[in-house]
């Protein structure tokens, strides 16, 4: 506050001196310092003391020359004498030079996403992105059905930094659905397991085959793109094959074809060559069977035979004759007795007579 002093010079009734002081009420202009930077948040020290970061306004300050230094990381520094006018409002501004290198970016397959630090789009690869900030940054680069690449890496002052990026293609599935199931599956002529199933594999064209018993193989191309699922459904075709079907009634009994024994009754025969073939039926208290069988090509013949027993002669006799004679526990007359055909096999034979005990015994025909 500016101080007045006036001096008055009164004369009431006698002579005195009368002094008066007043002061004014006017107010002086503030001394002010704004400092700001593009971009703004530089640290800011001044005369070497640090004060805060850009953008500030400091009041009371003292007039006259300063020295002022910014600090931003990426930036160059800035150091520079200020001059502060007393009562005014005092500006420093300053575009702050970026200390910056450069990136190029590749990748195989090209066409890929390139974002920087999360928020920047750099373009589609190939691209360059030149005046980058120094420091540490992150790139992450992306491509349909490919897996995401992330790099972080650290630029300085003037460097030219070159990333050449293989994308890894995302695998993909393919799934074999067969009716019937069970078959088995080839990829690129390797085995990878049975149908119904899911295999995972690389994008690309493949050749699938399914091989079954008793069915037609199928072969097809696919093709398998990355990060999705490709999907075959399937329906065999039975092979016709000339099969022989041989039953017998009883069952059990010994095949022989072509002089060879291939099993028992009841029993399939696969994949016969079509034709005349000798067909020979066995069993144990049985007459064997042999008889001449035309095969159709690619039909099944059957065969039903009834197994006929083999017969044998038998004769009981007993003293007194007039015993009574029972066979396999059935009445079968008086003693004497005689039978042309008789079941081949072992038989019970037991003989009765009022006046005696019964006489059991077991005959082998």
């Amino acid at each position: 506050m500016t101080k007045y002093v006036i001096r008055l010079l009164l004369v009431f009734f006698s002579a005195f001196f009368l002094t008066i002081t007043t002061w004014s009420a006017e107010t002086a202009a503030q001394t002010k310092l704004v400092i700001d930077t593009k971009p703004s948040g530089a640290k800011i020290q001044l005369d070497f003391k640090n004060i805060g970061y850009t953008p500030i306004t400091l009041e009371d300050i003292e007039p006259g020359t300063h020295f002022l230094t910014l600090i931003m990381y990426g930036y160059r520094r800035v150091e520079k004498n200020i001059t502060v006018k007393e009562g005014e409002e005092n500006k420093v501004y300053e575009e702050l030079m970026a200390l910056v290198g450069s990136i190029t970016i590749k990748s195989k397959p090209p066409g890929a996403t390139v974002m920087m630090d999360d928020s920047e789009f750099l373009g589609l690869t190939p691209t360059n992105k030149p005046n980058v900030l120094i420091g540490q940054h992150t790139l992450k680069v992306s491509l349909d059905g490919h897996n995401d690449i992330t790099k972080t890496f650290k630029l300085k002052y003037g460097e030219e930094k070159k990333f050449i990026l293989t994308m890894a293609p995302k695998p993909g599935m393919l799934s074999v659905f067969t009716t019937p199931s069970g078959a088995t599956i080839y990829i690129n002529g390797k085995k990878q397991g049975r149908s119904d199933t899911s295999i995972e594999l690389t994008g690309g064209s493949y050749k699938v085959e399914v091989k079954k018993a008793d069915y037609r193989p199928l072969k097809r191309k696919v093709t398998v793109q990355p990060g999705r699922t490709a999907r075959l459904d399937l329906t065999l075709e039975e092979t016709i094959q000339t099969k022989l079907s041989v039953k017998t009634k009883p069952s059990k009994v010994i095949i022989y074809l072509d002089g060879e024994k291939v099993g028992q009754t009841p029993f399939m025969i696969k994949k016969l060559e079509p034709g005349i073939h000798f067909l020979g039926l066995s069993r144990k208290g049985y007459q064997d069977t042999d008889r001449k069988i035309f095969v159709k090509k690619n039909e099944t013949t059957r065969i039903f035979e009834v197994m006929k027993v083999k017969m044998g002669g038998l004769s009981i006799s007993a003293i007194p004759s007039d015993a009574n004679i029972y066979l396999d526990n059935k009445y079968v007359g008086t003693s004497p007795v005689s039978f042309a055909e008789t079941p081949i096999g072992t038989h019970k034979v037991r003989i009765s007579h009022p006046k005696y005990k019964d006489y059991i015994q077991q005959d082998l025909i």
